[in-house]
């Protein structure tokens, strides 16, 4: 699956809807939940930061089934942006209700996913994330 996106927030049932097709259509229902939740974080940071709700700009997302792996990318041309080094680890100890809003999207990925990149080609941002599939 490889498709693009424009970069409004009212896509994200829409990206559900393909990744639940996709994973239904490869025998993935039991990682769908897990895909979705990542790529929708990266999707929203995309378009709320990368791009400023500037719906004019596309968030393109290509998810695509391995041996044994899922990769899932994730590509905007957004101003350069590596959420895996330029955001600082959330802190996870206080107590909930003391706790800043938001900012967890990176350690999602992290517990998610197996192995994760960035890099910077051309005038695109892409991120790489991979998830095992385990066998049943």
């Amino acid at each position: 699956m490889k498709k693009s996106y424009p970069a409004k927030l009212e896509n994200l049932g829409a990206i559900a809807a393909d990744i639940e097709s996709f994973c239904a259509s490869n025998g993935l229902e039991d990682m769908c939940f897990q895909i979705n939740l990542c790529v929708e974080e990266v999707f929203a940071n995309c378009v709320e930061y990368g791009y400023s709700k500037d719906s004019s700009k596309s968030v393109e997302i290509e998810i695509a089934k391995r041996e044994n792996c899922v990769e899932i990318f994730v590509r905007d041309t957004a101003p350069a942006f590596n959420p895996l080094s330029d955001v600082a680890p959330r802190e996870l100890t206080s107590i909930f209700v003391d706790r800043y809003v938001g900012g967890l999207g990176v350690f999602f990925l992290r517990n998610n996913m197996v192995r994760l990149s960035y890099r910077r080609v051309g005038g695109v941002n892409e991120l790489m994330m991979v998830k095992n599939i385990h066998p049943k």
